[in-house]
């Protein structure tokens, strides 16, 4: 990996079965009040609520927004922001698969500088640090737990927007198998195929001309 790969990557990348038990331990250095950005599948989950219990026995107080939705539509940022603004969260954990993290990456922009999500559509327009975030993958897709983007869906334009900066590359990324397999046999297929897609495109894609 080259030097430039390296400074574009999470601060930590955990990976074993098992590790999702360790995100109290990465989650105590970094805040004390957590707000937790998952879907409908994952918060009703047992994992879900062994993390939560977990966070609390470290000190930590927690609080779940779990109506993420696919693609990471703009009203549901809203909500979230809104949901639990006056909680004062100082940390943002995302749970699940691409849309939520980058629902928590878009809502620790929100949290720290304000304005709309349109306010950051780009490049480089998040002006400084955001809430610290923490990325527990779960499924085997999009690789938004390594990347300085978030993608989200404008109704007003009907398309997927990015939001590009290295200030939402999350500091922590854990990577658990074990929380893919309570994963419906139908999202699994789409993953597989969304993963083999991006490195498809990894592949026959042309090297940028600054890298030539």
């Amino acid at each position: 990996m080259s030097l430039f790969a390296t400074m574009r990557a999470p601060h930590t990348i955990v990976f074993s079965s098992g590790q999702r038990h360790a995100l109290p331990i990465y989650a105590r250095a970094l805040g004390q009040r957590a707000l937790i950005v998952t879907d409908e599948r994952m918060g009703a989950s047992s994992e879900l609520a062994a993390l939560v219990d977990g966070l609390r026995a470290a000190g930590i107080s927690v609080v779940v927004f779990d109506r993420t939705l696919p693609e990471a539509p703009l009203d549901c940022i809203d909500q979230c922001v809104a949901f639990r603004q006056s909680f004062g969260p100082d940390l943002v954990i995302g749970l699940g698969g691409g849309s939520c993290l980058d629902v928590a990456k878009v809502t620790a922009i929100l949290l720290a500088h304000g304005g709309s999500p349109r306010d950051y559509f780009g490049e480089l327009k998040v002006p400084r640090l955001v809430l610290p975030l923490i990325a527990v993958l779960a499924t085997a897709g999009t690789g938004s737990e390594a990347t300085q983007v978030a993608m989200v869906a404008d109704s007003e334009r009907l398309l997927k927007v990015g939001i590009a900066s290295p200030q939402i590359i999350p500091l922590v990324a854990i990577c658990d198998p074990e929380l893919t397999l309570s994963a419906p046999a139908g999202l699994t297929a789409i993953v597989g195929a969304d993963t083999l897609t991006h490195a498809i495109e990894a592949l026959t894609a042309e090297r940028a001309l600054w890298m030539r």
